[in-house]
């Protein structure tokens, strides 16, 4: 069942899955290779609910993080591990559990 929630900015009705877990890589500006990233999650594409890409010029880095509807703490573990392996990634961090998205309110009952 979905979660409707009010974003604080914008004040509209937002419907977002079961948004659980989600994974950040980040990589130095002009690095990240979102193909890879795709190809990194693999078998767990079909959870991916939603990604958003960031990129902060003032410490030269550009991040792509991606929200799962449902994955185990364990694959989200093993694909960042695959992640931080590869030369181009600074880091691929897991956040397994709730997302904490500041522009967005707890749900309302």
């Amino acid at each position: 069942m979905a979660t409707i929630q009010r974003s604080k900015d914008s004040g509209k009705l937002a419907e977002f899955a079961n948004i659980r877990a989600s994974l950040t890589v980040r990589a130095a500006t002009g690095e990240l290779k979102i193909i890879a990233v795709c190809q990194a999650i693999g078998e767990h594409a079909a959870q991916a609910g939603r990604a958003r890409i960031h990129q902060d010029s003032k410490h030269n880095f550009e991040e792509i993080t991606v929200m799962f509807e449902s994955i185990s703490s364990a694959d989200l573990t093993e694909i960042a591990g695959r992640l931080n392996a590869l030369p181009w990634v600074t880091v691929a961090t897991p956040r397994p559990g709730a997302i904490e998205d500041p522009s967005i309110d707890a749900p309302r009952r």
